[in-house]
């Protein structure tokens, strides 16, 4: 579990260099791996969905299900 944990804060912090440096020198998103990406929005969307709840928040966590389940969904697929 700690390696999964470590493994995404990185790919986040990969993924927020990128954006931040193409940022300064253009408008465009630069090129991610889709499937890094999508994991990253899967893991991400069932963390807050979980601290929604915790928070009471329903709506707002049944939405993050509804990410969670199609980030994962685009995961195992583009894995196949």
């Amino acid at each position: 579990m700690a390696m999964a944990d470590q493994r995404r804060n990185t790919l986040g912090i990969r993924i927020a260099a990128r954006v931040t440096q193409q940022r300064r020198s253009s408008s465009t998103i630069p090129p991610v791996d889709t499937n890094h990406l999508s994991e990253y929005v899967a893991d991400m969307a069932l963390e807050l969905s979980q601290l929604t709840k915790a928070a009471e928040l329903e709506f707002l966590s049944h939405l993050l299900e509804m990410v969670f389940v199609e980030a994962f969904t685009l995961t195992q697929n583009k894995r196949d």
